[in-house]
C-alpha cells in the first residue's frame, strides 16, 4: 500500500470482529489498521463507491 498521509480514529468493535482482524494480519503478514484499509477498500469497490463519490459524482 502506498504511503499515505494517515489520520489516526477510533472505532468500536465486537470481540469476534477484534479476534478476526488479528488472525488476518498475521496470516497476511501486515498490521491490523492494514487489514482494516483494505476491508473497507475491498467493500468500497464491491459496492461500486470510488474517488469520484468523493467529488459528488457516481
Amino acid at each position: 500500500m502506498p504511503k499515505q498521509e494517515r489520520k489516526s480514529t477510533s472505532v468500536r468493535l465486537t470481540p469476534e470482529a477484534v479476534r478476526l482482524i488479528e488472525a488476518l494480519a498475521v496470516r497476511m503478514g501486515v498490521n491490523q489498521s492494514a487489514v482494516i484499509e483494505l476491508a473497507v477498500r475491498c467493500l468500497a469497490k464491491a459496492e461500486r463507491i470510488g474517488t469520484a463519490d468523493r467529488e459528488g459524482g457516481r
